[in-house]
């Protein structure tokens, strides 16, 4: 069973509830939650060309959009590669470079720019440019692809 199963199940049973919270602030309801993790699928599938079985590296701290990319990389069937945000960037490279990750997803992207990394050959997201929120305009209506039980998730 895909696990953004699990998002498209309450989703549809409970859409109006609040789902993501940003403190006290409710930032998504379910429905919203599932949108924005579709949409976001959809980007990585048909913009960057993910499929099932590929890696995506999220180096950021715990945020509302941690979880959406986790259940976008699962919508697809990817794995997701979680790094500690407390890590020193040379060790967050070791870990992307040896997950083999195809995508990073980061707040921490004026460190990649201000180095060179000619190894780092991804495509880099950060979640705190205004551009991020951009990956919420694409389908938001994806359903999860069908994994089996023996698929690599995390």
């Amino acid at each position: 069973m895909n696990l953004a199963s699990w998002l498209v199940e309450i989703a549809d049973k409970h859409p109006k509830n609040e789902a993501l919270l940003k403190g006290e602030y409710c930032s998504a309801d379910y429905a919203t939650f599932r949108a924005r993790s579709s949409s976001i699928s959809d980007y990585l599938k048909k913009v960057l060309g993910l499929q099932k079985g590929d890696r995506v590296a999220i180096f950021l701290v715990n945020s509302t959009e941690y979880l959406e990319i986790i259940y976008a990389v699962w919508f697809l069937g990817g794995v997701v590669v979680p790094i500690n945000s407390k890590l020193h960037i040379d060790e967050a490279l070791w870990i992307i470079n040896d997950s083999g990750s195809k995508v990073l997803f980061t707040d921490k992207k004026s460190i990649f720019n201000d180095r060179t990394y000619t190894q780092l050959k991804l495509t880099i997201i950060s979640t705190i440019e205004k551009s991020f929120f951009k990956l919420y305009s694409f389908s938001s209506n994806r359903n999860p692809i069908k994994i089996s039980k023996n698929d690599l998730v995390w």
